[in-house]
């Protein structure tokens, strides 16, 4: 009965703490949501042009390079999906 009671107990608490991430996560969203809609639309203008994701990255790394805030705000992207 308690381990039954523990198990319970430990999926709650992986729960809370996924809750609290994307309370985090949404809140940063929100927090940002104009830099991050200015970024989703410059690169869908690079994909609308044909850039590869190579490309698209490269670019993002540059800028980052010199200093653009927008590109400074990029961590990482998952092309994929």
């Amino acid at each position: 009965m308690n381990r039954i009671k523990n198990d319970q107990q430990a999926r709650v608490d992986n729960l809370k703490k996924d809750q609290e991430l994307s309370i985090y996560r949404t809140q940063l969203l929100q927090k940002h949501l104009n830099e991050c809609q200015a970024i989703l639309e410059i690169i869908q203008a690079m994909v609308n042009a044909g850039l590869s994701w190579t490309e698209i990255w490269r670019m993002i790394k540059e800028e980052k390079r010199v200093g653009n805030p927008l590109a400074n705000l990029i961590l990482n992207i998952n092309f994929e999906k």
